[in-house]
């Protein structure tokens, strides 16, 4: 018992530290940061830098694009663009870690620190389904991961 009691402080001592730093982390997010965050998060948290970043671009390239609405916000939860937003699942974050380190990425993102790997995307799938519709008028950037990256003329 002696042994279990001393396991589960050390746990602890572990674990506190690392929920109060990732507390305070996330309450000093913005609520645009937050957005990106958790499209990038929900859309692409197993996926390489790589992939995380070109979803974090594909989201920005949007809020910078005439076509799009302004804001991160606006952009994520514009009906039926991301499968996320509309999947009956909960938007939790169940992975702090991931969730830290993809706070990190989407502000150098943000900050444009690092390139954008899509070279303009708009759009992208999963290429575990068949590629919609819009995919046969835009031009293929990237193929990261379990994602494809396009970037868009403007025309339809």
């Amino acid at each position: 018992m002696k042994n279990l009691m001393v396991n589960l402080r050390k746990t602890l001592n572990l674990v506190i530290p690392f929920i109060l730093f990732s507390s305070a982390v996330s309450a000093n997010v913005d609520k645009e940061t937050e957005c990106l965050a958790l499209n990038v998060y929900h859309e692409s948290r197993g996926e390489t830098d790589k992939g995380k970043i070109a979803v974090a671009y594909t989201t920005l390239n949007r809020v910078e694009h005439n076509y799009f609405p302004d804001t991160f916000c606006e952009v994520v939860w514009q009906p039926s663009q991301f499968s996320w937003t509309n999947d009956g699942h909960s938007d939790d974050i169940k992975n702090q870690e991931v969730w830290l380190e993809i706070l990190q990425l989407v502000e150098l993102v943000i900050n444009k620190e690092i390139n954008d790997p899509t070279e303009g995307a708009l759009f992208f799938h999963n290429k575990d389904i068949n590629p919609p519709g819009w995919a046969d008028s835009m031009e293929l950037s990237l193929d990261e991961g379990n994602h494809l990256f396009y970037v868009w003329d403007g025309k339809w």
